[in-house]
Formats: structure tokens, sequence, C-alpha cells
């Protein structure tokens, strides 16, 4: 009780209160939204068939952005006129080149073909490419527009001097016959898709097959979720540092430590770190809810939260109690950084035996003894080393046995650790 009314005390104070709760969760709360706004607009401009890419290219084509930048209209221009430059001669120049006719005016934002022989070069295919994109194509020896194209003949090269060019030249991407020919590629990739079916992957340590064709917002669900928790855990442990910092500025930690008790003072620490996470997902969890409904087919969403609610809690609890150690060996990491070898121990071992853990994981799918699905099951139940099978749980759903042991040896782990840590916080105050 001790602990709890401290930490409440603490709450009260107007500038711990702003540095802890107020600002960094307001700013939390605006990484999610941004991150699931991008996730949204991936999941929804990646076409799933030849339809969806060719309704995303006629509106790309439409309401083109470059366009309205440059012409103050999003619509295809007008058809291309081809201005082939002749020699006219002046009283200062003899051979002075200029357009045919003022038709043919010269403007910045249009593209030049600089060749020998202006008159019988053959200009078709870049005709196609840039048809509806520019207004005027000049072939000529040496006009000056600013976007340039020479050696058309042998080794093409693009010369652009302003960033307007570099607008106009983006549009080529625009071109019909080259979209024709990708449209009817995807169509038989779609007449593929079709006769093949839904494709399931299949491995013995493995509850259910891992459907394949919803693989990408499996792990688009995984990254976010994931993201969340990372942020979660980093306000914990920005928070259990901040305290201790405010009172270190203050020079009023020992005082502080010495009225409350050692025991009492760390464990408000920790009541305050979870009040902030706590304040975090109250704010931040509706809204992520709210977001995967509205961006996400709710048949897909249905297939990675599963039938059984008690499989996802698991998996929560799981990845929850794994990166949560992270933290804690990280914040005690924090707390050690005036003994470096400690500080690289505990800030850099955990995520070499992390990243051996991942490889070591992905490497035994490629053999299908059980020896190896066993080897994977091991892995995935170890605290650290199987964080990054725990991740992804939801895609490739391991026994849920594998989850709760994950989860009992990740918390018993912690546990100890904030016991020793907790004694070495009190017999180390002065190092803080």
């Amino acid at each position: 009780m001790g602990s709890l009314r401290l930490a409440f005390s603490l709450i009260r104070i107007p500038r711990l209160f702003a540095t802890l709760f107020l600002l960094p969760i307001l700013l939390s709360i605006a990484l999610v939204y941004i991150q699931l706004v991008l996730t949204g607009i991936l999941l929804k401009v990646t076409p799933t068939d030849a339809d969806d890419v060719e309704q995303h290219y006629k509106q790309a084509k439409e309401l083109n952005l470059s366009r309205r930048i440059l012409y103050g209209d999003s619509k295809r221009l007008a058809p291309l006129k081809i201005c082939r430059w002749v020699l006219r001669p002046t009283a200062t120049h003899p051979e002075q080149e200029a357009p045919p006719g003022p038709e043919c005016a010269p403007d910045r934002l249009d593209i030049a073909i600089q060749v020998k022989e202006p008159a019988s070069f053959e200009a078709e295919e870049y005709r196609r490419i840039f048809e509806g994109n520019v207004e005027r194509l000049h072939i000529c020896r040496s006009c000056h527009p600013d976007l340039i194209i020479t050696n058309a003949d042998d080794s093409p090269r693009i010369d652009s001097y302003s960033l307007q060019a570099l607008l106009v030249l983006s549009l080529v991407t625009f071109n019909d016959d080259v979209h024709a020919q990708y449209i009817a590629a995807r169509q038989g990739y779609d007449r593929i898709r079709r006769l093949l079916g839904e494709i399931y992957f299949h491995a013995k340590d493995l509850r259910h097959p891992v459907k394949l064709n919803d693989l990408e917002t499996s792990l688009a669900l995984i990254f976010n979720i994931a993201f969340l928790i990372v942020i979660s855990l980093w306000l914990a442990l920005k928070a259990h540092r901040r305290v201790l910092d405010y009172f270190v500025r203050n020079g009023a930690l020992l005082p502080m430590v010495a009225a409350s008790g050692k025991n009492n003072f760390y464990s408000a620490i920790w009541i305050l770190t979870l009040l902030r996470v706590a304040a975090f997902l109250s704010a931040a969890g509706p809204l992520t809810y709210y977001g995967f409904i509205s961006i996400i087919n709710k048949q897909k969403l249905q297939n990675f939260l599963g039938n059984d609610p008690l499989e996802f809690v698991l998996w929560a609890l799981a990845i929850g109690a794994s990166l949560s150690l992270a933290t804690l060996v990280a914040s005690i990491a924090d707390l050690k950084h005036r003994r470096h070898i400690m500080t690289v121990v505990y800030r850099y071992i955990p995520l070499l035996v992390c990243f051996l853990g991942a490889i070591l994981w992905l490497a035994t799918l490629l053999f299908d003894q059980r020896i190896f699905g066993w080897l994977r099951t091991l892995i995935a139940a170890l605290p650290v080393m199987g964080i990054a099978p725990v991740l992804v749980a939801p895609v490739f759903k391991p026994q849920l046995e594998v989850l709760v042991t994950h989860t009992l040896l990740t918390a018993g782990i912690m546990a100890v650790m904030l016991k020793q840590n907790a004694r070495w916080f009190a017999a180390h105050l002065e190092e803080l």
C-alpha cells in the first residue's frame, strides 16, 4: 500500500505528470494513427487481381497529381505534337535551327530529342511513350527545353534541368501499351490462381496449416500490433528512467528513498510505468481496433483472430510478456550505464539471442522430419529466443501449450530479474 500511495502522490506533481503521461502519450497516439493510415493506404492500393489493377490505373491516369501540378488539370493532354526542327538561314547565322511553325513554339515543359538528322529520325516509339503527358516533342540538333534526350540512336541519355522536368518524366509510367501488356499478364496469373485455389503450408508442429493467400494481410496486422506493443514498452522504459532523472536533477532521490523506503520507491516506479502504459493502451487500443475494422476485410480479420478468442488472448499475453522482458532487460542496462561491460551484456546479448532464434526457427522449416518440428516447438517456448516465432504465431499457429509455456517461463524470469534488480537498485543509488 505504501508504494501505491507514493505512486499516486508522484502523479500529482504537474511537471512529472506532463512528462510521464500527457505529451508522450499524445505523441504515441499520433504515431499509431499515422501507422494505421499508412497500413490502410498500402493494403488498399495493392492490387489483388487484374480488375483492381485496371481500376487503379484508370484512377491514377485520370486523377494525376503530377499533371495537376504541371498543367493545372489532372486529365490527359491533347494528342502529342511532333515538331521536327529545320535549318533556316538568317542574316547573322547561315544555318539557324528553328521550329517548323508557330504551333511548335518551344516551352520548358516540352521534350527534345537531339539527333544529327531530325528529318529522318523515327520518333513513333517516343510518341507512344509521351502521348497524353506532354504537349510537344521536339526533334532537333540543339534545341533546349528542360528535358533533353540525346544519343537516341545508340545509347540514349536524359538530361533534366528542373524539378518540373522530372515530374514530366515521371508521367511516362502511365503508358497504355505497357499497361495493356501488364493487364494481360495479370489476367494470366489470375487464371493460374483460380485453378490452384487456396494455398496452404503444412508443418508437423503446427495446429493448422498456414494459409498463404492471406499472408500479406496477416503480416500487416502483426506488424501493427507489434508496433503498438513496442510503443507501450518504449513508454514503459522511458517512464522508468524519467522518474529517476527527475529526482536526481532536483537532488531529491536519496531523501525520497530514505523517507519512503527503497522497496516502496522502486515499486512505485513500476506502478507509474504500468499506469503510463495502461493510459496509452486505453486510448490507442480502441483506435487500432476500429482502424482494423475500417481498412481490412472482415473475413480476413476473422481468419487472423481465429474462431477461439482464447487463442488470440494467449498470443497477446505471450508477445506482451516477451517484449516486457526485453524492456526489463533494457531498463537494467539503463540503470547500470556506468558499468560499460554490464550495459553491453544486457543491451546486445538478448538481441543476438533473439536474432539467432529467428534464424534457426526459419532454417528448420526447410526440413520435414519430426525432430525439426520438436526443435521449432522448443525454440518458440523459450524466452527471448522465441520472440520471433511467438510474434508470427497468428500465422504459423503453434500448439497453445507452446504459448502458455513461453508466457510462464518469461514471467518467471521477469520475477527473478525484478527481485535482483530491486536489490541492486537499493545498493547502488549513488550510481544513478
